[in-house]
Formats: structure tokens, sequence, C-alpha cells
């Protein structure tokens, strides 16, 4: 998409089956990519409400362009195993002020992974799920700037690591997993606030409970992961809603 603002591409209810990366290929299934300088308007792509399936030696989606939108998608399998290439659900390489939103994320090594950094990235109403009873640094956020945001997201089995100079993690629900912002360095904008922790909570206006779902105790889909009534963090966010998604 090299030069594109606007172009309205959108990759829907498509069925992502499992790929190994070949010699000079991209590292994603799906590659979106602005070769050379990024703009400073979103491409106009979007993503939505398909499947990427593992196993498979490549990422589910690798984004390196201005304002991609990755949402309503389900990424399922996706596990690093013994390959080479990365195998992350979502790679952010080379890109910025990317939407990720409204995705259901399971059986992963990594959900999302962005060590390099990225500015303006929006991070929202997600579900990452790695199993009741896991524990492992599977969503990977480094030097994110402008303004980058976490938010309501539920978070299960998997630490969350933000070393952004810029970020807010807000909202949000973590079952036996917490926060992990080593990379904040004195004058960055680190803000943990408003969360909801099963325990060892984090930040400012942190919540701790047991929350339960209209799921059930073992929430499998995206809908099962809404709060139940009467749950700790219902009506309980910064902004009124429900904590997590």
């Amino acid at each position: 998409v090299s030069g594109s603002v606007g172009a309205d591409i959108v990759l829907a209810g498509n069925r992502f089956e499992p790929w190994s990366v070949g010699g000079g290929d991209a590292e994603g299934r799906l590659h979106i990519t602005q070769p050379g300088a990024l703009g400073s308007a979103p491409v106009g792509v979007t993503v939505s409400n398909n499947l990427f399936v593992g196993p498979g030696c490549s990422d589910g989606i690798q984004i390196g362009a201005y304002g991609v939108v990755v949402e309503g998608n389900v990424f399922a399998g996706i596990r690093q195993g013994s390959c080479a290439a990365h195998v992350d659900s979502v790679q952010l390489y080379g890109q910025s002020h990317t939407t990720i939103a409204g995705n259901y994320f399971s059986d992963f090594s990594v959900a999302i992974m962005a060590p390099d950094g990225g500015r303006g990235e929006r991070i929202v109403n997600n579900v990452i799920d790695q199993g009741a009873g896991q524990r492992g640094a599977a969503v990977q956020l480094g030097g994110f700037r402008e303004g980058s945001l976490f938010a309501h997201n539920s978070v299960r089995g998997t630490d969350v690591f933000a070393d952004g100079a810029s970020i807010t993690l807000r909202d949000n629900l973590m079952l036996g997993t917490q926060f992990r912002t080593g990379g904040c360095r004195p004058g960055d904008v680190c803000t943990i606030d408003n969360n909801l922790f099963t325990s060892s909570p984090q930040g400012s206006r942190a919540h701790t409970g047991s929350p339960s779902f209209a799921g059930g105790p073992n929430p499998d889909s995206y809908p099962d992961w809404a709060l139940a009534p009467g749950s700790p963090g219902k009506h309980a966010a910064s902004d009124g809603t429900d904590i997590g998604i």
C-alpha cells in the first residue's frame, strides 16, 4: 500500500490456514506494509472478522503501515514451536497508529508483538486468553510513544510487557497476570490505573476480585467474556462501563 491514503481496502470473512514462511517471504500470512517512509494519514486497510489458525511458521498478520485497523478477528493456535521465523498472532514492525480492537486471541506463543515500538497505537476491547493457570510474556509492547493506549482488554494467563515512553494501561481485566513496565524511564508517561486484578494489584485506583462471566467460570468465546451482573468490575471502568471488554 505504498503511497496509499484512505484506500478503503477491507479483508473480511476469510480463513487463513497454517502456512510457513519461504525464502524471501515476509513473516505474516497477511503482510500489510508501506515500503519506505510511513505516511501521515491512515492507509485505509481494515482486517475484520477473519479466522487465523495454527500451526505453521508464520505470523497471523505482520503490519508495517500507518493506521491499519484489525478488528473482530479470531487468532487460534498460532505458536512459535521450533520455527525460525516469528510466529506471533499480530506482529507490529515499522508501523504507527494501528487499531487492534475486539479480537479474540487463544493458544498462542505471542499474541501481540511490538518490541521495536510504535506511535499512537490503540489496543482495546480484546480478549487475550492463554488459559487458566498459565503465565508468560506474550504481549510485548516496546518503546510506544505519542499516547498509545492498552485499554478494556480481558487478559488471562499472560503478562503484558509495556516498555513505552508514552502508554496508558487502563480499565483492563487481568486474571492471574501482571503488567511489566521495566523500560519506562524518568520523564516517561507510563500510566497504570483502574485495572481489575485477581491478585497483586498494580497502579492507581486498582481493583481486586474474582470476576464472574456471562459464559461461566471458564469463558471460551468472545461473548462469554462479558462480565455477569453483580461481578466485580461491573460499571467500574474509568468511563463508567465494565472493566474488560
